[in-house]
């Protein structure tokens, strides 16, 4: 069975040392992963079926905090929200 992908927010790496770096303290992302956790999911009928074949699945959760985040700036198109962050993280 395959697992949710799902982002660790506290995993650290050798640059930067944690995905919270990437973060400014009061940047919209911070806020949106608050709401989104603290929205309850499944109790609003978002369940999440695991796959038996085939890559594992993004979680609920995560799928709503990127769509939210695409919101903001007015983008709705998840190639221009991955170019965005892209752009943020000066990998672009």
């Amino acid at each position: 069975m395959a697992k949710r992908i799902r982002p660790d927010c506290t995993k650290t790496y050798l640059f930067p040392p944690s995905l919270e770096d990437f973060v400014p303290p009061f940047y919209p992302a911070r806020f949106i992963r608050a709401f989104v956790e603290k929205l309850g999911l499944k109790a609003l009928g978002f369940a999440e079926e695991d796959g038996e074949i085939g890559r594992p699945r993004y979680s609920v959760d995560l799928l709503w905090k990127v769509i939210l985040y695409g919101y903001d700036p007015k983008i709705r198109s998840y190639r221009e929200l991955e170019r965005m962050g892209m752009a943020h993280l000066g990998t672009m």
